[in-house]
């Protein structure tokens, strides 16, 4: 770098190496900076907009990401404040006032709401559902703190708005070779994320061990493999083994057995996998 030929003053500092400015329509594919500042004028939107790659921003093209206080991107769209990522089927995830948003956001004319996580007080943690329509009720899931200063709850408590709705019980679909016995087997879903079954299937057929007569369903599976002796009419039953045996997609037979057997499910009761 050439000077000017003449001399620093006393205990000047050394030259620093240039910063480059940002120039308006920079293209490059990368900027490096320090800090990012932006603003502009009352009434005009300012932020930060990112357009889907491959397209022009523009008129009719809204951003699928924005950081902003305004309404409306510089090209007009209408855009969400706070920190917004824009998704399919007007899906959202919208960071706003120290609230998580997700799914679609309010409508006035559909009574859509979004499921949030928020923090009223500053303390406890709330977890709600959304609106599907104005004649859905909102669900909640409250958690508050243990001995909070001036709190009006009790210490560590957790509150929950809404009904715990129990699963019903469905009809097992049985693999070739079984039948339903003198009461029909079926399963459900406990509130306690465990799979309670009951009923009793019989034997159409010679089976040996480990034989599968029921598929579970997904949202049904075992965590891990368990074993079962309940009441039934296999090989094992006098010598005290195991009548069901549920591995991580179905449930088998413990022992051999012969047309005309039966296992009893009822006690059947088995964590659910995650």
């Amino acid at each position: 770098m050439s000077g000017d030929g003449l001399v620093a003053p006393l205990n000047a500092p050394a030259a620093a190496i240039p910063v480059p400015g940002v120039q308006p329509g920079t293209t490059g594919p990368f900027i490096t900076a320090i800090y990012v500042i932006i603003y502009g004028p009352a009434g005009t939107p300012t932020g930060l907009f990112v357009y889907q790659p491959g397209t022009t921003p523009g008129p009719g093209n809204p951003p699928v990401l924005s950081v902003t206080e305004a309404s409306a991107d510089p090209y007009g769209n209408a855009v969400d404040q706070g920190f917004v990522s824009y998704g399919a089927a007007s899906i959202v995830t919208q960071l706003t006032n120290g609230q998580l948003n997700i799914g679609v956001l309010y409508n006035a004319v559909t009574g859509n709401e979004p499921a949030s996580i928020s923090s009223p007080d500053g303390v406890s943690l709330l977890l709600s559902s959304g609106l599907d329509n104005d004649s859905d009720t909102f669900t909640s899931l409250s958690l508050q703190p243990a001995s909070a200063a001036g709190a009006s709850y009790p210490d560590g408590a957790i509150f929950v708005t809404g009904p715990l709705v129990e699963d019903s019980w469905h009809s097992m679909s049985l693999l070739t070779g079984f039948t339903a016995g003198g009461q029909t087997p079926e399963y459900t879903l406990l509130p306690d994320g465990r799979v309670l079954l009951r009923g009793s299937v019989s034997l159409t057929a010679t089976h040996a061990a480990g034989t599968a007569f029921w598929t579970c369903p997904t949202g049904y599976k075992p965590a891990v493999a368990q074993f079962f002796a309940t009441p039934n009419s296999l090989g094992s039953y006098a010598l005290g083994g195991y009548s069901v045996h549920m591995t991580a997609s179905n449930a088998q037979t413990g022992a051999a057995g012969v047309s005309g057997n039966f296992i009893t499910l009822d006690g059947v009761c088995y964590v659910l996998s995650s």
